[in-house]
């Protein structure tokens, strides 16, 4: 942008108009004309004299503030300088794809774009390319500029993508850089409760963070609200001894319980030049919840009134009967150990008891542990022995179940003996070859009337033919809403 030197006489034309007015009637009797209701002014005379007299000195006062430029230029060629020879003028010019467009677009080198007329002037302003552009469907989505000496940053996008009118400076940011680390565990954030939840780093120059100004905040749901610090040791461990339930928020398109980790003072170059590594992040928790009663527990199909005592594989424990348990979804983590402790009101006999527990996968039941009394001692310690929800007498729930697989649960069985016929016979109609016509010749005969020497015995073999060693034989009736079977093995 060129600067103009000063004018040496600033006054205007109306300016000389109105001094000169001024002097005519402070020396002379000359009085200058009153302006006329049309908004004009009366003319005489000395009023037409005065006006030739200020064109006059208007055109000399310009001539005189041209003075000082044309003495600059006089200086530049006394020193050696030299005018540049006129140049087109330049103008940035945007083009943009038509809408929709699937590809590029090129404009060429000397294409003519037109302005619009100067004042004054019909004519339009001629443009041209000085060289060819390639027009892509690729859009400018984000400016930011990076101060690292200052740990700042600028967000440029608005006003580079032409959103807001304004300029920027590339090489300068405004904003301090935010230095954070989220952290999210679902396997223990999702917890009841965290009590003395330790956080454990693994890297280099881990131990930088004792003199690092680390602070730790959770998400309250509407804002990052700050806890107190934890104690860190000689084992890159954070203790946690009270860690608030965080709520729930989305990061970088992540929804979950985060622990957020914020370093405040970076520009410190001690601190800067020797940041930690972290290879590892891993937390760990430890909580011992006794006296938890399950919320749901069947025997076979029926439910279980946990509030007295009650037969946890019935009255006459059999073969298979089944004892059920639905575990509380919060503690279905890696790394739980859980402890199935039945306190019995009568001391039970066992004769070669094998008790199966397994756990519900959602499709089939997996075999996690085996014992030969009711007390257990189940454990977690990976996620292929995670139960997944499962349905069970219309509950769905995360299961753990103990089946009598072998031996007796309580007095032994009462042994039944059955008999089991040699061979297997089928009863039919001795006629019934001829029942069509037996039917015409006797339409007003009760069939209760029948003779049972109108039926007769097809032998069809033998009962080895159908049953062999070792096969059991089991009955299976519902008394009183609960399933009675009966066994016995041939």
């Amino acid at each position: 942008m060129a600067y103009l030197p000063p004018k040496i006489d600033q006054r205007s034309y109306e300016d000389i108009v109105e001094q000169t007015e001024q002097l005519a009637q402070q020396f002379t009797k000359w009085k200058a004309k009153e302006k006329t209701d049309a908004g004009g002014e009366k003319t005489d005379a000395g009023g037409a004299l005065i006006r030739i007299f200020a064109r006059m000195v208007n055109l000399i006062s310009n001539r005189l503030n041209q003075v000082p430029e044309k003495n600059f230029l006089a200086f530049l060629d006394l020193i050696g300088g030299q005018l540049k020879p006129p140049q087109p003028a330049k103008v940035p010019l945007t083009f943009y794809l038509a809408e929709g467009s699937p590809v590029d677009a090129l404009v060429p080198a000397h294409t003519q774009a037109s302005a619009p007329p100067a004042e004054g002037s019909d004519e339009e302003i001629v443009f041209e390319t000085d060289r060819e552009l390639v027009v892509t469907t690729a859009q400018l989505q984000g400016v930011f500029v990076i101060e690292p000496s200052t740990d700042k940053y600028s967000n440029c996008t608005l006003e580079a993508t032409g959103q807001k009118d304004n300029d920027f400076l590339v090489f300068e940011g405004n904003q301090a850089i935010e230095h954070s680390l989220y952290i999210n565990c679902p396997e223990i954030f999702s917890l009841p409760e965290l009590i003395n939840f330790k956080l454990t780093l693994s890297g280099n120059n881990i131990s930088q963070f004792s003199n690092s100004q680390l602070n730790w905040f959770y998400w309250n749901g509407d804002t990052w609200e700050e806890i107190a610090t934890p104690v860190f040791d000689n084992n890159n461990q954070f203790t946690f001894s009270d860690l608030p339930i965080s709520t729930a928020l989305e990061i970088n398109g992540q929804e979950a319980k985060w622990l957020r980790a914020s370093l405040t003072n970076i520009t410190d170059a001690a601190i800067a030049n020797n940041l930690p590594i972290i290879t590892n992040i891993q937390g760990e928790i430890y909580i011992n919840k006794t006296e938890q009663t399950p919320d749901i527990c069947l025997f076979n199909n029926t439910p279980l009134d946990l509030t007295k005592d009650f037969y946890p594989f019935g009255e006459q424990p059999e073969l298979n009967d089944t004892f059920y348990i639905a575990l509380h979804d919060n503690y279905i983590k890696s790394g739980v150990n859980i402890t199935i402790d039945l306190q019995l009101t009568n001391q039970v006999v066992t004769e070669n008891l094998e008790i199966i527990w397994e756990i519900s996968n959602g499709e089939e039941w997996q075999q996690i542990y085996v014992s030969n009394n009711i007390q257990a001692e189940l454990g977690f310690h990976n996620l292929q022995n995670i139960p997944s929800p499962g349905t069970v007498n219309g509950e769905t729930r995360y299961w753990l179940r103990a089946r009598i697989n072998q031996g007796n649960f309580g007095s032994p069985s009462k042994t039944r003996k059955y008999v089991i016929y040699n061979e297997v016979a089928i009863v039919s109609n001795k006629n019934s070859s001829n029942q069509d016509s037996s039917n015409q010749d006797s339409s007003n005969q009760d069939s209760s009337n029948q003779d049972s020497s109108d039926q007769e015995i097809s032998i069809i073999g033998n009962a080895s033919d159908f049953l062999n060693d070792g096969d059991a034989v089991r009955k299976v009736w519902i008394e009183i809403n609960t399933e009675k079977r009966e066994e016995c093995t041939i």
